[in-house]
């Protein structure tokens, strides 16, 4: 057999090989579809966690996920949450029902909503209303969840870059929930420039989740951030040897390259 003659036998081969893989994927994508309308909430809820492990591939499920977001079972609402955060960008049409889901009673529903609108991304702006209002929860987890589902969102969420700028700030808050706030402002960026002073603040915080995470927010501002460049350096002055100053290196050259 020639070279080119086994180059064409290959190509064919990875081509039909590729084929077969994506009719099998529609045919578990329909199949798993039928299983969502199961009289049992145990299978629905499983049909719900095998069109996730599909993700983008399983975009013809957006819809019937979008009407298991109203199932009776809260199994059922979780796990089709995190179907539809599986698949990005490409469930954006279901960001307004995410939004509605939001306004679940039960903390599992609450998180995975928040979790699937973090992964879809700026087409979730939809959400940003119920999200700043879960802001102001008493329940600590509710409050990290909604801070991580705005950063998810990203840029479109600079309407509440007060809001976690005043969460990163007060103590009272436990350490992750601010650690993860400082993070939702460096994903937003620049339009979230009015963070910085609290940013500032907490590189001298006494928890290293938290400094590492507002460091890590201020290279995202790039040059918004000039005047925080001699916080940064007594950082590192003082920060233990390790990638948390290699981190304040690298920041430094992302504020001060033009």
């Amino acid at each position: 057999m020639t070279g080119t003659l086994r180059r064409v036998f290959v190509v064919v081969g990875v081509s039909a090989g590729l084929l077969s893989a994506a009719c099998g994927g529609r045919e578990d994508v329909a199949k798993h579809r039928e299983r969502l309308k199961s009289k049992s909430p145990s299978v629905r809820a499983e049909a719900a966690r095998e069109i996730a492990q599909l993700g983008p591939d399983a975009r013809d499920a957006v819809g019937d996920l979008r009407e298991a977001l109203r199932d009776t079972s809260a199994d059922v609402r979780a796990h089709a949450a995190l179907a539809l955060g599986a698949m990005g960008s490409e469930a954006a049409e279901a960001a307004g029902d995410l939004a509605v889901a939001l306004d679940d009673d039960q903390p599992k529903v609450f998180r995975s909503v928040a979790i699937a609108l973090s992964k879809i991304g700026v087409s979730a702006s939809p959400a940003v209303p119920k999200l700043t209002e879960a802001l102001a929860k008493p329940d600590p987890e509710v409050r990290g969840w909604a801070v991580l589902a705005l950063g998810g969102i990203g840029p479109a969420a600079k309407g509440t870059s007060a809001k976690l700028a005043a969460i990163l700030a007060d103590a009272s808050n436990v350490h992750w929930v601010r650690s993860r706030s400082a993070r939702s402002i460096g994903q937003i960026g620049p339009a979230a420039a009015e963070a910085i002073p609290q940013l500032v603040e907490a590189l001298r915080d006494e928890h290293h989740a938290v400094r590492a995470e507002a460091l890590w927010a201020l290279g995202e501002m790039g040059d918004r951030a000039a005047g925080a460049v001699e916080a940064i350096r007594a950082m590192i002055r003082v920060e233990p040897v390790g990638p948390t100053r290699a981190l304040g290196r690298d920041v430094l050259r992302k504020i001060e390259t033009p």
